[in-house]
């Protein structure tokens, strides 16, 4: 493959893309922020885990981002993640901007070696944290409906097997 047909399949791919929107995702966040309604944040939760969202890094060996991590006045870390381009600070720039799908970003966190205490989403303006057990929740609530979906392939595939 040439090298500009490689540019313009990344150049429609949206993993490699900076052009992330989010308004819906926004939204959420402002009238959750406001009504603090479980129902406000099931949406908001089932709306991000079918959503990209950028997140600042470092490079490091062989080139591999290392996402960074920012600290609040108690010393807890969060992952910082941006709903688009325009939310990213311009005052504390980053080496490198990942696009990544947000239970990409939810299993990092909620992996049980990770020492982050949760995800701030657009901390210069929204600032709203998933803490900890939240993320853990969101990450097992995955894994258990990724089980389901493969059981019922199971019983389905099963099933056409009876059949022949």
């Amino acid at each position: 493959m040439d090298n500009n047909k490689i540019k313009n399949k990344l150049k429609d791919d949206p993993a490699f893309t900076l052009e992330v929107q989010n308004p819906e995702v926004e939204e959420l966040m402002v009238q959750y922020s406001s009504d603090k309604k479980a129902e406000t944040l099931n949406k908001l939760i089932e709306k991000c885990t079918k959503s990209r969202f950028l997140v600042p890094a470092n490079v490091g060996e062989n080139n591999k981002p290392i996402p960074l991590f920012i600290k609040n006045g108690e010393g807890e870390a969060f992952m910082p993640i941006y709903t688009s381009k325009a939310q990213l600070s311009k005052d504390h720039p980053s080496p490198c901007i990942v696009n990544m799908p947000f239970l990409a970003v939810n299993n990092m966190v909620a992996n049980k070696e990770s020492k982050i205490d949760g995800i701030a989403f657009n901390p210069f303006t929204h600032n709203l944290i998933f803490k900890k057990p939240l993320v853990e929740k969101i990450e097992a609530v995955e894994k258990a409906m990724r089980r389901l979906g493969k059981d019922r392939q199971a019983q389905n595939e099963q099933a056409a097997a009876r059949r022949m």
